[in-house]
């Protein structure tokens, strides 16, 4: 068989916080150099030592 089934986007798509566009640039960062991607992302979250 080889009919294409597409699936409705959900409606809170629409209220993530990243756009298709972005998500496809940060995944593409994340494959083509992920250890510049990963420490980029580090600096995003807050480290608490405990």
């Amino acid at each position: 068989m080889t009919d294409t089934v597409v699936y409705p986007i959900p409606d809170h798509f629409s209220e993530a916080h990243v756009t298709p566009e972005r998500y496809h640039t940060l995944y593409r960062q994340s494959l083509d150099d992920p250890d510049t991607f990963w420490s980029e992302q580090a600096q995003l979250l807050d480290w608490h030592s405990p």
